[in-house]
């Protein structure tokens, strides 16, 4: 680990991999290029702008003393934009820390074995085993109760979830941050802060994106366990929607786990920011030309791989799910209407209440779909009709 000072800012790189970063003055961390921070750690050193062209040059991006000037000064005002106007997500509302990082470290330490090679191997294990068996036995909750049980439990999971990515950081050094709540429109969350591991090699970094799935597995493990003493409905619901969730985690489409796994995995900022460096060394390889040494033979295919698949994968999404989420959200008042009536004449079913948090989670899922695909349409004309798109974390 380097470091260098800019100011109040603060640049630094894990030695021998594509990995940079900067901490702004107000602690707002940011994702830097290559480029970026050849460029911002030249200016750091008192380097003139022909000695730092020099240096780009030599590492296979040529450019003039007169672009470096130009360069530097558009990096230091987005920088200085993003942090007088860090980005707020919409949709999330209600943001709460639950445990603090006092507890959240001293439960972290407490459990950070449960990383052993070893152990994880066991437990693993022990996971996929009783996964089976409740695919196997799995069955229809039989009160009204059940499903909002099941949610609850589903919920906690959620926050074992976190627990493991904070474990996964006290393994390796890195202090974890605590964990909070914050309510996603109606859906509930639960979120940590784990920006520090920025700091961590490539697969101490996989590790830590794999940690939340690896608890959250070993908590569906003993709900397993405490089903086949206890065969609870609620506990049926609850491992369903575990599985669910652990599965759509793993999507590396969608900027969940899977996502992050597989952009750490390779080394790379994010797929965004990657997209053309890449690609140019891509076109340098099968033309025979000198490629760039940033990235292997293995990361170039790769990564070209994941973006040929990446229209498929949102063709599928839509043409698979779409129907589906539209014929849910049409039908959803009429779902709400019929469970207001029964809760009023007091005949609520077993397995009503279990389809209108269905209907309800699907609805909803539909409307974020939808915004999140307005939102990409937005970005792509913007970007065809050479608009600049910004990603305020992402300082390319």
């Amino acid at each position: 680990m380097r470091q260098q000072l800019l100011g109040g800012l603060r640049l630094d790189v894990v030695d021998g991999e594509e990995s940079y970063f900067l901490l702004g003055a107000h602690g707002i961390p940011m994702r830097l290029s290559r480029q970026a921070h050849l460029i911002l750690s030249g200016v750091a050193e008192g380097r003139t702008s022909e000695e730092i062209a020099q240096t780009l040059g030599a590492a296979g991006a040529p450019t003039t003393p007169t672009a470096i000037e130009r360069r530097a000064s558009e990096l230091l005002t987005r920088i200085a934009h993003i942090e007088a106007h860090p980005r707020r997500q919409v949709g999330f509302w209600m943001k709460r820390q639950i445990v603090g990082p006092a507890v959240v470290g001293r439960i972290a330490r407490a459990t950070k074995w449960c990383f052993d090679p070893r152990v994880a191997g066991a437990g693993l294990v022990l996971a996929t085993v009783c996964g089976s068996i409740a695919l196997i036995r799995a069955s229809t909750p039989s009160s009204a109760a059940a499903p909002l049980l099941g949610y609850a439990i589903f919920l906690l999971s959620l926050v074992a979830h976190e627990f493991g990515h904070a474990a996964a950081s006290a393994r390796f050094g890195v202090a974890p941050s605590g964990i909070g709540i914050v309510m996603y429109l109606i859906y509930p969350a639960f979120f940590s802060d784990v920006t520090q591991t920025w700091r961590l090699p490539r697969r101490q970094r996989v590790l830590v994106d794999l940690g939340g799935l690896y608890f959250q597995s070993l908590f569906a493990a003993a709900l397993c366990l405490a089903a086949a003493l206890w065969p609870a409905p609620a506990i049926g619901f609850g491992l369903a929607l575990i599985g669910l969730s652990l599965l759509s985690s793993l999507n590396p489409f969608l900027r969940f786990d899977g996502y992050w796994i597989f952009i750490d995995a390779l080394g790379l900022s994010s797929a965004s920011s990657a997209r053309g460096s890449v690609l140019r060394a891509l076109i340098a390889r099968i033309r025979g030309r000198t490629a760039d040494a940033r990235w292997p033979l293995s990361t170039v295919v790769a990564f070209a791989v994941y973006l040929a698949l990446l229209p498929f994968a949102w063709a599928y999404l839509i043409a698979a799910v779409g129907p589906v989420l539209i014929a849910q959200l049409l039908g959803y008042p009429a779902a709400l209407g019929a469970l207001s009536t029964a809760l009023l004449e007091g005949r609520v079913q077993p397995g009503q209440v279990e389809q209108f948090l269905v209907a309800t989670f699907i609805a909803f899922g539909a409307l974020i779909v939808g915004y999140r695909l307005v939102l990409a349409g937005a970005a792509g004309l913007q970007r065809l009709f050479g608009l600049r798109v910004k990603r305020p974390l992402v300082v390319a």
